[in-house]
């Protein structure tokens, strides 16, 4: 008795931007892009889960962007790659002539059956899901679409800016010292991120951007530090300004922010204070100028987020100039920049 196939089956594919044109999206007949076992055919699942899995990117799967520049990061060599798109469909079988079924391989051991078949006709598949993989600096992204064209656009759009970002990321890492760059670590990643990933530093004006969130003021002050030291960048100090963001272990409240950079500074100080009292009493001269350095920059950072801020509130201020909170707001703002708006904070950043 002849074995009948589900309803509906499905597939799930992946492809570098440079096969992108040649993808069926509903506008053409569904073929294989490449050969397989010596066959061109299409492999269908009757699982969706699995079809979604082999649509899903595999971290450093695409195109090698600059195959004379690599990286090493927690001891693994690595290039940077622009993402592949995965593509899902779903076929309805009604009318066509497969071959199967067969076992098929089972990602994270999900069980599935799969059914060949050269070609799928138009009127018997729809796109159901478009992504964009992950690369060195991006999360996956779902592409949302209501027409062929409207994916078509979406897809160019997001590849055309993650491949100026990723080449950004190339033109820093560049920058390295070859040692440093061979050592690198999730922290140094993390910082690159934000430096020159989605909506990163280097890409915001300071001048008229406005702080709300701890991931906001730490652009912020990437993007002055950035824009003030481009010539002689110091990628330490930028590591520095991004390590508040584990220091929070997920806080997000700007307040939060603003209260551990001043522990910091008074821990700082008092470390200060320890060391010139030391002196005193052995008599030795050890210099504090790295802690002035260090107490001088918290100060900085402090002092440019709580004025963003205060701006901002000032504006408010304007549209509605007896409003009670904005007000509090703006007493206590000034009154916290008043403890790091000192002499000292010069030219430090």
């Amino acid at each position: 008795m002849a074995i009948v196939s589900p309803r509906f089956l499905y597939l799930g594919i992946k492809v570098n931007v440079a096969d992108f044109d040649a993808v069926a999206l509903g506008n053409k007949e569904l073929e294989p892009l490449s050969v397989k076992a010596g066959k061109k055919e299409l492999i269908l699942t009757d699982n969706p889960y699995v079809a979604r899995d082999n649509s899903n990117n595999k971290y450093e799967e695409g195109i090698v962007l600059n195959n004379k520049v690599n990286y090493i990061v927690n001891g693994e060599e690595k290039y940077v790659h622009l993402p592949m798109v995965g593509i899902t469909y779903d076929i309805d079988t009604s009318g066509l002539f497969l071959n199967g079924p067969s076992v098929g391989e089972s990602p994270n051991e999900l069980g599935n059956d799969e059914w060949t078949i050269p070609s799928v006709s138009v009127d018997n598949y729809i796109v159901t899901r478009v992504v964009i993989g992950a690369d060195t600096l991006h999360d996956p992204e779902i592409i949302t679409f209501n027409s062929i064209e409207e994916i078509k656009r979406n897809v160019r759009k997001i590849l055309e800016k993650r491949e100026r970002h990723l080449n950004d990321f190339i033109s820093e890492i560049e920058k390295l010292p070859v040692r440093r760059r061979n050592d690198l670590d999730d922290n140094y990643i993390n910082m690159f991120k934000s430096l020159v990933g989605e909506n990163g530093a280097k890409y915001i004006n300071f001048n008229t951007y406005k702080v709300n969130t701890v991931d906001s003021a730490l652009k912020f002050l990437m993007a002055i530090y950035y824009s003030n030291n481009t010539q002689r960048l110091d990628f330490k100090n930028l590591l520095d300004i991004e390590s508040f963001r584990s220091k929070l272990s997920g806080n997000t409240e700007i307040q939060d922010l603003l209260n551990l950079m001043y522990m910091e500074i008074l821990s700082l100080e008092e470390q200060k204070k320890n060391m010139l009292e030391s002196n005193d009493i052995t008599g030795d001269k050890k210099k504090t100028d790295k802690l002035d350095i260090s107490i001088a920059s918290r100060k900085y950072m402090m002092y440019r987020v709580l004025k963003n801020i205060l701006d901002d509130v000032n504006l408010q201020l304007e549209d509605n100039p007896t409003n009670q909170d904005l007000l509090k707001k703006k007493s206590d703002l000034e009154e916290q920049i008043n403890l790091v708006n000192t002499d000292d904070i010069k030219d430090k950043f």
